[in-house]
């Protein structure tokens, strides 16, 4: 009964199309069409057309709803190939895998930030044939600054834009600056942490880490404080603006609170799979690290348990009104919640805040298309700043570790929450 319904919804859209002369233009991307965003174009898609309630639901952003967004969605039926430069990494990575409905859920004890919100940045650079090769210069003694000054050879090899310049530390921020460099192959990744180039077309310094393929799992990096990737899970440009986050996250939690020192499974002191190491790892155990709960540890993996809802969560502690305040925070909630983040460096220089890594110029996009500084909310600044300030803790305070992932559970295992990431389909 459900396909006859659909199938006389087709025809009597298509009826409509042709009777109004409707063309559809083929600029109008493909992922446009799946309006529920589930990775497949379907009949569920054309409903949500068809009703023209949905925000989504203008498929060909002519600011209207009509048979040529019904049109254009019935052509497009099928499921979503992705793009390897938006997500990488094969469809069973962890950092494509859904939080499975077999998640056990632990408490963090996660508590109010001292004043600001944060983000870490994350470098993804592009690389071409006629891109000069150089040598990674290692900056490991220098971290502190001036990262320019190093003068290590490492032996590692890549290829890197002339035009590429990304500034030393200056003051006190010390930026981790993980960075992956898609070689002009198409597949390799070199990745490194702490990377820095003073001037265009000179030296490049950073802390060598592993070289991965962009079709395998991605799970190595040069993120300091775990080994994990440089580019999986970071929020890429778009995401907070359109459609939704796919993937899986990472954060960074200050461990003197938080971080246990214990050895976690499949992993050792202060760290757990899928991290490769803590960045205060002293021997036999993690120094530095402050946290009494042996689930929460670099590698783990944070969530929203699945009976929050956006339009009624609170924030534990706070007299706030209920419900998510702004588009960014509600993004992000769905990806806290269906997806989740890994934990993947120490906020060592800020007692109490945490962060999350975005793609660089992810801050700049958002403050000029809604008003928010997702690096510097503070509950003073007012307006749109503000309820974003107030998301943030929504998040925050509610979320969980989810203590049975694992690399045979990745996600807790069970069904996912949402449909399995597509192959990659470039």
């Amino acid at each position: 009964m459900r396909r006859i319904v659909f199938l006389c919804l087709a025809v009597a859209v298509f009826t409509l199309a042709l009777r109004a002369g409707v063309s559809v233009a083929a600029v109008i991307p493909r992922e446009n069409a799946d309006v529920d965003q589930n990775n497949v174009i379907n009949s569920g898609d054309l409903l949500l057309v068809v009703l023209g309630t949905h925000p989504r639901a203008d498929v060909n952003r002519d600011g209207r709803v009509n048979s040529g967004d019904a049109l254009y969605v019935l052509q497009s039926y099928g499921p979503l190939p992705r793009d390897k430069y938006r997500q990488p990494f094969s469809s069973d990575s962890p950092w494509n895998t859904a939080i499975g409905s077999g998640a056990q859920y632990g408490d963090t004890g996660f508590a109010m930030t001292r004043d600001y919100t944060v983000i870490d940045v994350d470098h993804w650079v592009l690389t071409t044939p006629a891109d000069p090769v150089r040598e990674v210069i290692n900056d490991q003694a220098t971290w502190s600054g001036p990262r320019c000054s190093a003068a290590v050879a490492s032996g590692k090899l890549t290829s890197l834009p002339d035009s590429l310049l990304v500034p030393d530390v200056s003051g006190g921020n010390l930026p981790n600056n993980p960075a992956a460099i898609l070689q002009p192959d198409g597949r390799t990744i070199v990745q490194v942490n702490a990377l820095a180039r003073c001037v265009a077309g000179g030296p490049v310094y950073g802390v060598p880490a592993a070289t991965v393929d962009i079709y395998g799992k991605g799970i190595p990096g040069g993120h300091g404080g775990s080994g994990l990737s440089s580019i999986g899970g970071t929020v890429r440009l778009g995401e907070l603006l359109g459609g939704s986050i796919k993937h899986a996250m990472k954060v960074n939690i200050p461990c003197a609170l938080y971080c246990s020192p214990a050895s976690g499974p499949g992993g050792g002191p202060g760290w757990r799979w899928p991290a490769y190491t803590s960045d205060q790892h002293c021997g036999s155990y993690a120094c530095g690290y402050g946290g009494t709960r042996p689930a929460l540890q670099m590698g783990s993996l944070l969530a929203l348990p699945a009976n929050l809802n956006q339009a009624t969560v609170t924030a534990p502690g706070q007299s706030w009104p209920p419900g998510m305040e702004t588009e960014v925070g509600r993004r992000l909630f769905y990806a806290f919640q269906n997806y989740g983040a890994y934990v993947v460096d120490d906020l060592v220089w800020n007692g109490t805040a945490y962060a999350i890594h975005v793609e660089r110029g992810v801050r700049q996009e958002v403050l000029a298309a809604s008003g928010i500084d997702i690096d510097n909310a503070t509950p003073a600044c007012g307006g749109v700043c503000g309820a974003y300030w107030r998301d943030w803790h929504r998040i925050w305070l509610n979320l969980k570790v989810v203590t049975n992932n694992g690399p045979t559970s990745v996600g807790g295992g069970g069904s996912p929450r949402v449909p399995k990431a597509p192959p990659i389909g470039n």
